[in-house]
C-alpha cells in the first residue's frame, strides 16, 4: 500500500495507520532488541483500540487461514465472544479458568480443555490482569500452557489491554507474550492504550503479529489493510500521535512509566485497604 509523503501523512499508511506508532508498540510489547523484531518477523498495524485489534485479527485468521473454532476463558470479557462470531468464526468454546471454591485458577481444568481442543483452534489468552478475575497464571503455568498448545497445534491470540497497568512493570506484564515468541510460536496480540494511557475515546490500539518467515510479512500487511479498508477505512490519528511521541521520547517515556507505576500501586493499595476493612 502507498505511504503518503506529505508532512501531514509522514510515516502514515492511510489504512494501516502510523508506522512509527506501530513499530513502537511492537517494541514495547516484545521488548527492544527482540530477535523477532530484528529478523523482520514481528510487525503491527494501528487499529481501533483493543476491540478493533481483536476484530481485525479475528477476521484475518478466519478469512485467510480458515480458522473457525475459538476458545475463551470461563469467565472472560464478554465482548470476546461477540467480536469473534462477527468476524466469521462459527465454533465458540470455553476453557475452564476460575474455580469459585478455591478462589484460584482451575489450572487442571484449563489444561484438560486445551488438550481436548481440535487442531488449529484459536485460543484467546489474557496477557496480564485477566478480565474479570484479575488472576494470572504463574510463569511455570504459562510454560505448561505453551507446551500443550505446541503439542496440540493451537494458535495463540493474546489480548493485552493492561500492559504496565497490571503490575506497574511493562516487562512483567508482557512476560507471557514474550515467552511464547521465544518458544517459536506464530501469534497475534491485540494491544490497547485505553487504560495505560487513558485514551478511551481516542480508540488507540495496535495489532501485533509475529510470524516464522519474514518473507510473508508484506503479503500479510497487504491483506490486513484490505480488512481494515472494508471495516472502518482508517484509524484516527490524534491519540496515536500522542502515544508515538511518548514512546519515542525518553524523558516522556520515563515520566509515563512512573505514572502507570503510581496508578497500579494505588489500585493495589485500595484493594488491600478494602480487604483489611472487610476483615475488620
Amino acid at each position: 500500500m502507498k505511504s503518503y509523503g506529505s508532512c501531514l501523512f509522514k510515516n502514515v499508511n492511510l489504512f494501516a495507520g502510523m508506522e512509527n506508532f506501530s513499530a513502537a508498540s511492537v517494541s514495547m510489547l516484545l521488548g527492544e532488541g527482540n530477535p523477532a523484531i530484528a529478523e523482520g518477523r514481528a510487525f503491527g498495524v494501528q487499529t481501533l483500540s483493543g476491540t478493533g485489534s481483536l476484530r481485525v485479527g479475528a477476521e484475518f485468521l478466519n478469512k485467510h487461514l480458515k480458522y473457525t473454532t475459538f476458545y475463551y476463558s470461563n469467565p472472560t470479557w464478554e465482548n470476546h465472544h461477540l467480536v469473534f462470531m462477527n468476524a466469521g468464526f462459527t465454533q465458540p468454546r470455553t476453557y475452564r479458568y476460575w474455580d469459585a471454591n478455591t478462589r484460584a485458577i482451575n489450572f487442571a481444568g484449563l489444561i484438560e480443555d486445551l488438550k481436548a481442543a481440535p487442531e488449529n483452534s484459536v485460543i484467546i489468552l489474557h496477557a496480564c490482569a485477566h478480565n474479570p478475575t484479575g488472576i494470572d497464571p504463574t510463569h511455570e503455568q504459562w510454560e505448561k500452557i505453551a507446551d500443550v498448545m505446541e503439542e496440540r497445534k493451537l494458535f495463540p491470540f493474546f489480548d493485552s489491554a493492561y500492559q504496565g497497568f497490571a503490575s506497574g512493570d511493562l516487562d512483567q506484564d508482557a512476560w507471557a507474550v514474550r515467552y511464547f515468541v521465544k518458544r517459536g510460536f506464530e501469534l497475534v496480540c491485540a494491544q490497547s492504550y485505553a487504560k495505560n494511557f487513558g485514551l478511551y475515546n481516542e480508540r488507540v490500539g495496535n495489532l501485533t503479529l509475529v510470524v516464522s518467515d519474514s518473507a510473508c510479512v508484506a503479503r500479510i500487511k497487504s491483506q490486513l489493510t484490505w480488512v481494515v479498508r472494508g471495516m472502518y477505512s482508517n484509524p484516527p490519528a490524534h491519540g496515536a500521535r500522542v502515544v508515538a511521541n511518548v514512546l519515542a521520547n525518553k524523558q516522556l517515556f520515563d515520566e509515563w512509566r512512573d505514572n502507570i507505576k503510581t496508578m497500579s500501586s494505588r489500585v493495589m493499595q485500595m484493594r488491600e485497604a478494602l480487604r483489611a476493612e472487610l476483615i475488620k
